[in-house]
C-alpha cells in the first residue's frame, strides 16, 4: 500500500515506489515544524575537521519549543577514526 485512501496533500507521491526524503536546511531563526500524527526524519550532519581526537565522542539532539521546553533529546556516539584518506585514495591510483 503506497499511503492511506483519506490522505492529505502533504505527501510526495500517492503511488507505489521508493522516494527518497528531500532534505531541507534548518533555518536558524524558524526552525523546524514537527506535525502531529506524522512520522519525520532529521539528518544530522557533524563535520570534525581540525583536531579532533579519535575515539567515541557524545553527540546530544534535543528538540525545543520556541520557549525553551524541551520537547524530547536523545545521545548518540559518533566514533571517529584514525586513517589516512589522502594515502589510500593515492594507493588506490597507482601513486
Amino acid at each position: 500500500m503506497s499511503c492511506y485512501h483519506d490522505h492529505d496533500n502533504l505527501i510526495l507521491k500517492s503511488t507505489p515506489g521508493l522516494f527518497l526524503y528531500p532534505l531541507y536546511p534548518i533555518g536558524d531563526i524558524e526552525g523546524l515544524i514537527a506535525f502531529p500524527e506524522q512520522w519525520r526524519a532529521v539528518w544530522i550532519t557533524v563535520d570534525p575537521l581540525g583536531d579532533v581526537n579519535q575515539g567515541r565522542h557524545p553527540i546530544e539532539v534535543s528538540f525545543e519549543k520556541e520557549n525553551g521546553e524541551c520537547l524530547g533529546k536523545e545521545v548518540f556516539e559518533l566514533e571517529v577514526i584514525g586513517a589516512l584518506v589522502f594515502a589510500i585514495h593515492n594507493t588506490l591510483k597507482g601513486h
